[in-house]
């Protein structure tokens, strides 16, 4: 887990940008791997997850996301990491009074993962029950709904499949979108 706590002003609302990766596509017959989130200060968290007992995996999952079931067995207590994510929304968001707003490339992969592991493992979803897609925001501003991918060559940080450098690269492009709209959050 990382943290780097730079806010440079107060809102009400903190656009957190999460990413996820997982050994198949769905959280209640596969596994969370590992959240990357960053917020749009450049707050970031970071966290593997052990695969859970009983579930399935694809071998071509992982093999995309360039790890190998040896390896995610290694990692810590999914528990824990699921814990460590909503202390670390807490601390950073909640406690102050301010609420994360869930940011993604694919928010129906990645919002599902993360709201089935909040309630598997007793927590309630800081999020809430929505996200926000980059993709859709960006086709919107554009007046032109086919426009969904477009967004990405504003990615700093090279989409690697770790889920944290996604996260970053999302954040990175979502802030051009906004200065080049001239938009504020």
């Amino acid at each position: 887990m990382g943290r780097n706590s730079k806010h440079k002003k107060k809102s009400t609302v903190v656009p957190v940008f999460v990413d996820v990766e997982a050994d198949g596509p769905s959280p209640v017959t596969h596994s969370l791997l590992q959240i990357g989130a960053v917020d749009i200060f450049g707050n970031t968290f970071k966290a593997d997850f052990r695969p859970r007992d009983g579930l399935r995996y694809e071998t071509s999952a992982l093999t995309a996301i360039g790890m190998t079931r040896e390896q995610t067995l290694g990692f810590p207590d999914a528990g824990i990491g699921v814990e460590d994510f909503h202390a670390w929304l807490d601390a950073e968001y909640v406690s102050r009074g301010q609420r994360p707003v869930f940011w993604s490339d694919n928010p129906a992969f990645d919002w599902q993962f993360v709201n089935g592991y909040f309630s598997l493992y007793g927590f309630d979803n800081p999020f809430g029950y929505s996200a926000r897609r980059i993709g859709d925001f960006f086709a919107g501003l554009n007046d032109d709904l086919a426009m969904t991918v477009q967004w990405k060559r504003w990615r700093e940080t090279a989409h690697t499949h770790d889920a944290l450098d996604d996260a970053t690269g999302n954040m990175e492009a979502f802030k051009r979108i906004l200065s080049e709209f001239e938009l504020r959050w």
